[in-house]
Parts: structure tokens; C-alpha cells; sequence
């Protein structure tokens, strides 16, 4: 049984939670852009979520390091943890529920030994 609607578990993946009070338009992804991810990928939750990683690292890939006096911020390593997230994403298993489902099919007193 799933918590969250598929677009809602999308955007907790992200790091896109709508905030209090605000609109899809206050994250980086409209509802419509969440589910467009989720309608490419045949409404696998965890490829979509990997497209949206790959979305925001696009994004991402212009920033630059910056140092002024005593402060430095890498804003160069947005892309690539964007990058790593969805290498992660694209790497999970879409129903975790499934794994060994397989073995507790077999009804032993069916079989001829």
C-alpha cells in the first residue's frame, strides 16, 4: 500500500516538498512537469525521479565556485551530487515488496518428490 500519490513520493525524492501554504510553482517542478516525468517513465516513481535528479542537475551545471574574503562556497558540486542522486534513483528497485515474492509462490505439495 503506497502512502503518497505517485507525484507526491516523486517530489519527497527530490527534495521538492511543497512548503506550507505555498503552490507547486514555489519548488523547481510544477505538478504538471512532476507528472510529465512520471508519464515518460511509464509511471515508475523511482526512473522518474531519477529523470527529475537529471532535470536538476542541468540546471545546476553553470554554477561555479565562489570565494569572497574568508567565505568560499562549491556551488560546482550541485551538479554533481544532482548527478549522483540520480544514478541512485535509477538504481532502486520500483516495489521493494516484490523482492523474494517469487520463493513463497512454490507450494511444495504439488510438486512430484
Amino acid at each position: 500500500m503506497a502512502l503518497f500519490d505517485p507525484k507526491t513520493q516523486v517530489r519527497l525524492q527530490l527534495g521538492e516538498s511543497i512548503p506550507p501554504g505555498g503552490v507547486d510553482t514555489d519548488t523547481m517542478f510544477t505538478d504538471a512537469q512532476i507528472q510529465s516525468f512520471l508519464d515518460t517513465c511509464n509511471q515508475l516513481v523511482n526512473k522518474a525521479t531519477a529523470m527529475a535528479w537529471r532535470a536538476k542537475a542541468a540546471a545546476f551545471v553553470g554554477q561555479v565556485d565562489v570565494q569572497e574574503g574568508n567565505s568560499s562556497r562549491k556551488m560546482s558540486q550541485a551538479y554533481e551530487n544532482a548527478m549522483a542522486q540520480a544514478r541512485f534513483w535509477e538504481q532502486q528497485l520500483e516495489n521493494n515488496l516484490v523482492v523474494g515474492a517469487t520463493r513463497q509462490g512454490v507450494n511444495r505439495r504439488i510438486m512430484p518428490w
